[in-house]
């Protein structure tokens, strides 16, 4: 009997000491966004910081979403060094790619499409002319 239990205990804090780890290992993959951290860091310090260059991030982001540029800029993204590279593509959809600016890599990208009233209000608003 006492084997049994203490068998079971043994068990129970295997699996709470290995839930434990998997949460830190979770929290520290969610955390691990950019390569360069610049949490408190004044803005005015941010290009001092970045590994690659402006022209860099936007060449990655280009290879990414091929069309026009409309802005690129140092940014702090969840405390992390990043460009956000401002894209409107062949089809007028808006891109914003977050690039790494410690390694280069590709972090996020999120796009905005004109929705079908927005299209129509510019057509009608051509056509009065």
């Amino acid at each position: 009997m006492k084997q049994q239990i203490i068998k079971t205990l043994l068990i129970a804090g295997l699996i709470t000491s290995t839930a434990g780890t998997w949460a830190k290992a979770e929290e520290n993959e969610a955390k691990a966004k950019g390569s360069i951290g610049s949490k408190g860091v004044p803005q005015a310090e941010f290009p001092k910081l970045a590994k690659i260059s402006v022209e860099k991030a936007t060449s990655i982001a280009k290879d990414k979403v091929p069309g026009s540029v409309l802005s690129v800029g140092l940014e702090n993204e969840d405390g992390f060094l990043v460009y956000a590279v401002n894209i409107t593509d062949q089809k007028s959809v808006h891109h914003e790619i977050i690039v790494d600016a410690g390694n280069g890599k590709i972090l996020a990208e999120m796009k905005k499409d004109h929705s079908s009233k927005e299209k129509e209000d510019e057509e009608e608003d051509g056509d009065d002319d």
